[in-house]
This record gives structure tokens, C-alpha cells and sequence, in this order.
């Protein structure tokens, strides 16, 4: 039982860690995506 709790937990806590990462990939793409704008109106 001790062991099938810890898997659990460790689970847990890997599932948070990857929503933390998806999370802030989809933050840094959407900066990426704010400065390209910005960039191409300074060109144009």
C-alpha cells in the first residue's frame, strides 16, 4: 500500500510540473507572437 501511495503521489506531482511547462510555453509563444507583430509594423 506505502509503495502505491508514493507512485501516486509522484504522479501527481510530475502531472503538475508538466501543466506548469505547457503553460509556460503557451506564454512564451504568445509573447514570440506579440513581438514578430510589433517587428513587422517597425518595418513596414
Amino acid at each position: 500500500m506505502k509503495l502505491k501511495t508514493l507512485l501516486v503521489k509522484r504522479l501527481k506531482k510530475s502531472l503538475k510540473l508538466k501543466t506548469l511547462f505547457c503553460k509556460k510555453l503557451k506564454r512564451i509563444r504568445k509573447i514570440k507572437a506579440l513581438l514578430a507583430k510589433k517587428i513587422k509594423r517597425l518595418k513596414d
